[in-house]
């Protein structure tokens, strides 16, 4: 195609600004992420979404949760902007899942966008979750500690890229705050306690992200009559129990 039509084509799919910014690839990829809808955004919506993995990662460098530091925005001017992206974007899209992340390291509407996040984690979205579960993950690192809860529920059907998330969540909690893994343990329901059960025996391998003797030795040192005691045997009992689905122990 002739350098003069080339320009043309890009003008008429309104991508020529962009690519100033942006290599091609990169506005290409977005459009695929936005559903094929790129055209439907104003300049400035194009813009933020552009700028939505920068700031993912900003997010993901702070320590809290309403502790953003941002460089290039004011926050009411952000929070605002990201509110009405939210409102065109779909809602398993993966764009959906970066604004509410953003939105609760910006402390808006926390509990909200919270439950957007989690609303993904059944089997029939496994392709929005393995995208969630990566800002879950995040949150719980700043102290969110109740979507460990969630975790458990998704463990017993997740797989591939999911499982080892879920895998890489459990270690590093029962690691760092075993008690309070225990305890939201503790608090779920039998069915959840026993599909997270499931997904233990399935996983305890060499390669797993989890050290299996240091949860073993951890577990047996809860004193009888301790409120975790209960769970701690149940989890214990469930570790030795053989995996029918062929997991090593």
């Amino acid at each position: 195609m002739r350098p003069a039509r080339t320009i043309l084509l890009l003008i008429k799919l309104g991508l020529l600004s962009c690519i100033f910014q942006n290599s091609f690839s990169e506005v290409l990829g977005q459009q695929e992420r936005t559903g094929g809808n790129w055209l439907a955004y104003s300049e400035e919506e194009k813009e933020l979404i552009l700028s939505l993995p920068s700031l993912v990662a900003e997010c993901k460098g702070a320590t809290g949760q309403g502790e953003l530091e941002l460089k290039d925005w004011s926050k009411e001017d952000l929070v605002k902007r990201l509110g009405d992206l939210q409102n065109k974007s779909p809602r398993y899209d993966y764009q959906s899942l970066q604004i509410a992340y953003l939105l609760c390291c910006l402390n808006h509407e926390y509990s909200l966008n919270r439950q957007r996040l989690v609303a993904v984690f059944v089997p029939s979205q496994s392709n929005a979750a393995d995208g969630a579960i990566e800002f879950v993950e995040s949150l719980i690192k700043k102290g969110d500690k109740g979507l460990v809860k969630t975790v458990f529920e998704v463990a017993p059907w997740s797989d591939g890229t999911l499982a080892e998330a879920v895998e890489d969540i459990c270690s590093d909690e029962l690691h760092v705050a075993p008690a309070t893994f225990l305890d939201q343990l503790r608090s779920c329901r039998k069915e959840v306690r026993n599909g997270f059960y499931k997904f233990v025996r399935g996983h305890q391998s060499e390669e797993s992200a989890i050290d299996w003797t240091e949860v073993r030795t951890y577990l047996k040192k809860i004193p009888k009559g301790h409120r975790l005691a209960p769970v701690a045997k149940e989890f214990l009992a469930a570790m030795e129990q053989k995996d029918n689905s062929g997991g090593k122990q």
